[in-house]
């Protein structure tokens, strides 16, 4: 017998908004020295939390579908905007996030046989190149090919590692939550979200 919870979609967009602004800690609880990372602290941030802001509207849209997930990221929009000042850059960061996420899986020759590069690769590349904030950033796709050389070593896979990180995060802390929620496919939809 599972509980099930009423929920309006306003709530349904406030409930991410409200967990990510009290987890200031993300970073450390993932080991992250910030020192190291000093010119790269905000597009680390900035990233994880938009990574974060992500992968809920995926949860969502899995489960309640994509009209839903329009709908809750508008009120999400509207929340960060009003809460931090700071929906401009989540949403610049999002769409870099949906670009690197629509391209294909990278992979690589290793001396063991071919191995498969994780998404988040391809996303922390993307922030790291497409955030004006960054470090490296490159305003124009010619200029991304030269800049990737002179990142700082290994940036881009702690950045990778972050977001993998991230993701778990908000999937281990929303799906439970989401799948009792009045409306929701449940079980079915949970078990395709882990799956995909």
């Amino acid at each position: 017998m599972g509980i099930t919870v009423k929920i309006q979609l306003y709530g349904l967009a406030a409930l991410p908004v409200e967990y990510l602004t009290r987890q200031d800690a993300l970073l450390e609880r993932m080991h992250v020295d910030r020192v190291a990372l000093n010119p790269y602290l905000e597009v680390f941030i900035t990233g994880t939390r938009a990574y974060q802001q992500h992968a809920y509207l995926e949860l969502v849209r899995w489960t309640y579908g994509r009209a839903v997930a329009q709908q809750v990221a508008v009120h999400q929009h509207r929340l960060l905007e009003f809460t931090t000042g700071r929906a401009h850059c989540l949403e610049q960061a999002l769409d870099l996030i949906e670009g690197a996420l629509d391209t294909r899986v990278v992979s690589a020759a290793a001396r063991e046989g071919e191995i498969e590069i994780p998404i988040e690769m391809n996303v922390a590349l993307a922030l790291l190149l497409g955030l004006p904030e960054s470090p490296d950033y490159a305003a124009t796709a010619a200029l991304r090919a030269g800049q990737i050389v002179r990142m700082q070593p290994e940036i881009d896979w702690r950045l990778a590692h972050c977001l993998m990180c991230a993701r778990e995060e908000m999937r281990n802390t929303f799906l439970p939550m989401v799948a009792r929620l009045e409306g929701a496919a449940g079980g079915e939809a949970a078990a395709g979200f882990l799956n995909e």
